[in-house]
């Protein structure tokens, strides 16, 4: 009986399994019936994708490689694309070029109110002057210098405008078709400096240039091949395999249709000796292809003598309020979308309006990498302070937060690369550049406290050590801090990040002295820049002050220092006194002049604000009119009864003056002066007002709205003057309108005036300058 139970259930377990054995088949047999159509179709679109790749011509798989390299080209780039966050880049409007007619030169408040001063653009950006695209800016044909100061967004501006050629977007102008060749100026530099029989440095450019005219035509066409197989190199770097057979042939093409624009970035972190390589380069790719189109980014501290090659400066315009709302909007969603999704981590819900209401305040100092950075960390949950320097601070501890104990590796490799002047290094070479310097590598007496600030005790991790060789060189590329280059060197990703490292280690080396007598070059000037932060710099300032050119070189460059030095460094009295003094005796230098008003203005001494109010009294007019624009700057609200009476004086600078500053106040009170000025003043007291009220979106545009419908002509008239500069496309449509509909043909004129100018910018965009001897006089 046991033995039949056995054999029942043995046969009853086979069953069992059969039985869901069968099951297990039907499943996978109705998930086959599922995913082979997909599996079908996914092959056929990876067939098509390997068939169009190798149908696509050179020309397309050249700009897809380009567009994909400018979507890294920002320090964010381990999180978002460059399209996704982008802000569309601006450079200031230029001054109309001479040989242009005067009766293009614009007519509005701010034009004719605030200096064009390119290397100190935060005053322009406080009063919303004009600016510009590069696509725009370029329509006039000339070469360009990208200027503008570490973190000021060159970079992204140039990787911008490759992308937008890249992918032929509208609007391009004449420059649509054109070929970018995006290249970053380190590897020309490392492939030229190489080459021989071509001049290698920019002294003398006249004669370089005729030396190679003058070569026999097959020593010129060896030179040509040359300089394109140098091109061809650097751009091989990011080249898809698949572009790789057929690269030089499409660069020799667009440049023999004179359908290229070589887009060169980073040169403005080259010191001089390796800057004057990079114009040598220039200089013969010019002799050899003079239609080429070049953009090139510099520092103001070396412009590597690209003027004397006819190239034409332009200046990267600073952020506003409008500029940084607009980037936080963009991150605000992008992070939502890809970082932290809704339901992904209930535990970590950002509450989004509150965290960006805190990020709108206190931003007028930081550049726009200080905002970004800024904003990542508060959104990141790491943020130490509101300033630009807590921001990089939160980058570099997060970038580096995988590797242990290596903050003092960063800071010595970063000084290493600083003394050497070099973007890049082996990093297994710093004690020897140590040892050359005669540096004793002693701890830090001085550093960075756990809030960003500085402090007078170092950290735990650095009491007993010295400046170490640095480590995890592979995690530090992975996270993005460094970049490799070739032959085993390795640079910072951004000049501003090596900087701020090596600024604070020279508080604890014996470096300074060496790194004070180079020449000027954006290492120098950045680090010394974070080194007043951290140490003390008194020794050097009666030097710095006593030896300086008539152009305040120097005082200027310790202007910016008082933006981040402590307020308790006794020589910020030295150089307060000594900008004040500077300021009377340049008063009739407006540029100059102004230069001086934004160095204080940004110092954030409390004193100012005083000085200021006094030059509202002073008897010279451009002190009245630079005191009335620095008042505006510090939202001084104490200027406000003063401003009220300049607005009523018959001088037109002094209206113009107050009532932009008036609006860069912007409480009730003086916005309430401008809507009185605007409904009872003089006709052009009327117009300065309206156009004041354009740069303030909160009150300011409402104002003008209404204005626009009021019985009073005048109000009209000026009003069309203030809807053009809001530069928004409801304000453009109003103006039309008023230009077409309007019962008085006064306010007819006035919008059409406004409108013309508006359009008018466009002939602002530099051309190529004629020979001396026949242009107009």
């Amino acid at each position: 009986m046991g033995s039949f139970f056995q054999n029942l259930n043995l046969g009853l377990l086979i069953y069992l399994l059969i039985f869901l054995g069968g099951i297990f088949f039907a499943w996978v047999i109705s998930r086959l019936v599922i995913y082979i159509p997909k599996l079908i179709r996914s092959f056929r679109k990876n067939v098509s994708g390997i068939r169009e790749n190798f149908s696509t011509s050179p020309d397309v798989r050249l700009r897809n490689d380009v567009y994909r390299i400018t979507q890294k080209q920002h320090l964010a780039s381990t999180l978002f694309s460059l399209d996704e966050i982008v802000i569309v880049p601006k450079v200031l409007t230029p001054l109309i070029q001479v040989a242009k007619s005067i009766e293009l030169a614009p007519t509005d408040n701010v034009s004719l109110t605030v200096p064009y001063i390119p290397d100190w653009p935060e005053m322009a950006a406080v009063y919303k002057a004009s600016t510009m695209t590069l696509i725009e800016a370029m329509q006039g044909g000339a070469n360009i210098i990208l200027g503008g100061h570490p973190g000021s967004g060159k970079t992204v501006a140039l990787a911008w405008l490759a992308a937008s050629l890249s992918r032929n977007y509208p609007g391009l102008g004449i420059l649509d078709g054109f070929l970018p060749l995006y290249v970053h100026a380190t590897e020309i530099y490392r492939l030229f400096r190489h080459l021989e029989d071509i001049p290698t440095t920019p002294e003398n450019t006249e004669s370089d240039i005729s030396g190679l005219k003058g070569r026999s035509s097959k020593k010129t066409e060896q030179i040509s091949g040359d300089l394109l197989d140098i091109l061809t190199s650097a751009i091989s770097t990011y080249a898809s395999p698949l572009t790789l057979p057929r690269l030089n042939t499409v660069i020799r093409s667009a440049l023999d249709k004179q359908r290229a624009i070589l887009i060169l970035d980073r040169c403005d972190e080259l010191p001089p000796n390796q800057a004057g390589v990079i114009t040598a380069y220039i200089q013969s790719l010019l002799a050899n292809y003079p239609k080429l189109r070049i953009i090139v980014a510099l520092s103001y501290d070396n412009l590597a003598r690209l003027p004397a090659l006819g190239f034409s400066l332009l200046a990267m315009a600073a952020w506003g309020d409008e500029e940084r709302n607009a980037f936080l909007l963009r991150w605000s969603q992008n992070w939502d979308k890809w970082i932290n999704p809704p339901g992904k981590n209930q535990s970590r819900i950002i509450r989004t309006q509150y965290l960006n209401s805190w990020l709108k305040v206190e931003n007028i100092l930081l550049k726009p990498l200080e905002y970004v950075l800024k904003v990542w960390a508060a959104y990141s949950g790491d943020i130490l302070g509101t300033d630009g320097p807590s921001a990089i601070e939160a980058y570099i501890r997060r970038m580096s937060s995988d590797v242990s104990n290596e903050r003092a590796g960063l800071e010595g490799f970063a000084l290493h690369l600083i003394a050497d002047m070099s973007v890049s290094a082996n990093p297994h070479d710093t004690a020897e550049i140590y040892s050359k310097l005669g540096t004793s590598m002693n701890p830090p007496g001085e550093n960075i406290s756990a809030d960003g600030t500085p402090s007078t005790q170092p950290p735990e991790s650095t009491k007993s050590t010295r400046i170490k060789e640095l480590t995890g060189i592979d995690t530090l590329t992975n996270s993005g801090i460094l970049v490799s280059y070739a032959g085993s060197q390795y640079g910072f990703s951004h000049p501003v990040v090596s900087a701020y490292l090596a600024g604070n280690a020279l508080s604890y080396t014996g470096a300074l002295t060496q790194v004070q007598s180079q020449p000027a070059w954006i290492g120098k000037t950045l680090s010394m820049y974070y080194f007043a932060r951290t140490g003390d710099v008194s020794p050097y300032i009666n030097g710095l002050i006593q030896e300086d050119d008539i152009l305040h070189t120097n005082h200027l460059i310790i202007a910016r220092w008082l933006q981040v030095a402590p307020k308790n460094r006794q020589w910020r009295t030295i150089i307060l006194r000594t900008l004040t003094t500077i300021l009377h005796k340049e008063k009739d230098t407006p540029g100059l002049a102004a230069k001086i008003i934004s160095g204080l203005a940004f110092s954030g001494d409390v004193g100012v604000s005083v000085l200021f109010r006094q030059l509202l009294k002073s008897d010279q007019p451009n002190l009245k009119q630079l005191g009335a624009l620095g008042c505006g700057i510090l939202a001084e609200k104490k200027a406000i009864e003063d401003l009220n009476t300049m607005l009523q004086e018959d001088s037109p600078s002094s209206i113009r003056a107050a009532s932009l500053a008036l609006a860069a106040i912007g409480d009730k009170q003086s916005l309430e002066i401008l809507a009185t000025t605007l409904l009872s003043g003089s006709e052009i007291a009327r117009r300065y007002s309206a156009e004041a009220l354009g740069n303030n979106p909160t009150e300011g545009h409402p104002a003008l709205k209404d204005g626009a419908t009021m019985e009073d002509i005048l109000v009209r008239r000026s009003v069309a003057f203030g809807l053009i500069r809001v530069n928004q496309p409801w304000a453009i449509k109003m103006v039309e309108d008023m230009q077409l509909t309007d019962n008085e043909w006064v306010v007819r004129n006035a919008a059409l005036q406004a409108f013309d100018e508006f359009h008018r910018k466009i002939n602002y965009a530099p051309s190529p300058l004629g020979d001396p001897t026949e242009m107009d006089w």
